[in-house]
């Protein structure tokens, strides 16, 4: 069976704050990088030797993909991606979700970040931290470039990801990685196993856990599961 293992990234300083991160370059915590680790592991333990992995062009994605692969005795053919940053959560980036709550009443937050095609509040051109502002994406069109996604919004460019690079690197081998964030995962497993839009923008894979997602020779997906391992193993 082909593979694809689907991997958030280690715990991040934000996550560990409550904070929506979205498309801001938080670290890792002290946690999020022994979790990387732990996930290099993982991979080894199960037998999983990855010919290509696709990664974020955020920091906490790199990292994570960094600090698996040194624990590992190879290393695969890595391509980075805008397309698979978080979703930008526009001006609700920096908030915890108290704050948001606060600001924007119980009902509304909960639409915003939970909900499939509510809007969030646009960060403006203006504003230093809008992707266009960043020497990191001027290889992408500003045009592309969000300033704040709904679910739906980020779906368009994830199913691009998916279809154009991810499916046809699998294609070509026998197992791809794929390390990138929660929403951003969710959405890929909507478009592989049909969940609903509701269930795909509340479903978040926990932090630097793999999911192996299986598929036959004709590309069609078989089965799921986590990879995991007894304590003693992983220490």
């Amino acid at each position: 069976m082909k593979k694809i293992v689907l991997l958030r990234h280690g715990e991040s300083v934000w996550n560990n704050e409550g904070r929506i991160t979205g498309w801001t370059d938080i670290g890792l915590s002290d946690k999020g990088r022994d979790e990387a680790c732990r996930a290099g592991r993982l991979l080894r333990l199960g037998g999983i030797r990855a010919d290509v992995a696709f990664v974020s062009m955020l920091v906490r994605a790199e990292d994570t993909l960094d600090i698996l692969l040194s624990g590992l005795d190879y290393r695969p053919e890595i391509h980075r991606s805008w397309r698979l940053n978080e979703r930008h959560f526009g001006l609700l980036q920096g908030m915890t979700y108290g704050e948001i709550a606060s600001h924007y009443g119980e009902e509304r937050y909960k639409s915003m970040v939970y909900g499939y095609d509510t809007p969030v509040p646009q960060m403006p051109l203006s504003d230093r931290r809008h992707p266009v502002n960043s020497a990191r994406y001027a290889s992408v069109s500003p045009g592309l470039l969000p300033g704040g996604e709904s679910f739906h919004d980020m779906m368009l460019r994830v199913r691009g990801v998916w279809e154009e690079d991810i499916m046809p690197a699998l294609a070509g081998c026998s197992a791809v990685l794929v390390v990138s964030h929660g929403n951003v995962l969710g959405g890929i497993l909507r478009l592989v196993k049909g969940l609903s839009d509701d269930m795909a923008a509340s479903f978040i894979l926990p932090n630097a856990a793999p999911l192996v997602l299986e598929f036959d020779d004709s590309l069609h997906f078989a089965r799921d599961y986590m990879l995991d391992c007894n304590d003693t193993l992983c220490r």
